[in-house]
């Protein structure tokens, strides 16, 4: 097993309070109660396990932008043994899903009352986590509020991950690797304003 620095913790856990999204969205049904569902499967990003493996039994977190940083997560739970995931949420703008698997996992949706449908299906990945952590690196530091980050962005900065990580180009056991697919992302895209 692999021995962590305190230094490395530390930016792990900054990291990890940057990228609180779930990329994506879609689904049908709805709700009339003011909440959104949202169900899924987290699977181990590339060259963390052999294959595609789900995040089985992982701690996972739903954290909600539009919410002050010291009260913004609205829900946690465990993935289950097939690394699925079904929660409930308020509605909200802008919500970041994160399953601490092996790796981190991570996505960004829009579960607000002005979607077509109040149930959301996704899967996370490697890519998606790459997205997230972009997109959360916007939202956090004002380039965009909830308000104005919304499908283009998420589907601009997916797509600009989905392109890196094909290329197998991000070792996601290494921080810094990490680190530079997103800012390659954000530069690539012009901070998710256009496509890839």
């Amino acid at each position: 097993m692999k021995t962590y620095s305190l230094q490395y913790k530390r930016i792990a856990a900054v990291i990890f309070s940057f990228t609180l999204f779930a990329c994506g969205g879609g689904g049908g049904g709805g709700s009339d109660d003011g909440s959104a569902r949202i169900q899924g499967t987290a699977f181990n990003p590339p060259g963390v396990d052999p294959g595609k493996i789900a995040a089985e039994n992982a701690p996972i977190k739903v954290v909600d932008f539009s919410r002050p940083a010291a009260d913004n997560v609205v829900a946690t739970g465990t993935t289950d043994s097939n690394g699925k995931f079904d929660v409930t949420i308020p509605q909200s703008p802008v919500i970041a899903i994160i399953v601490q698997g092996r790796a981190q996992i991570s996505g960004l949706l829009q579960p607000s009352d002005n979607a077509k449908s109040l149930n959301f299906s996704k899967d996370f990945d490697g890519a998606t986590d790459i997205a997230c952590r972009a997109g959360a690196q916007l939202l956090t530091t004002g380039v965009y509020t909830v308000d104005n980050f919304g499908k283009d962005q998420i589907d601009n900065l997916e797509d600009a991950a989905n392109q890196l990580v094909d290329d197998g180009l991000v070792d996601f056991l290494d921080p810094n690797s990490v680190a530079a697919a997103v800012q390659t992302v954000l530069d690539e895209t012009g901070n998710g304003s256009h496509s890839f």
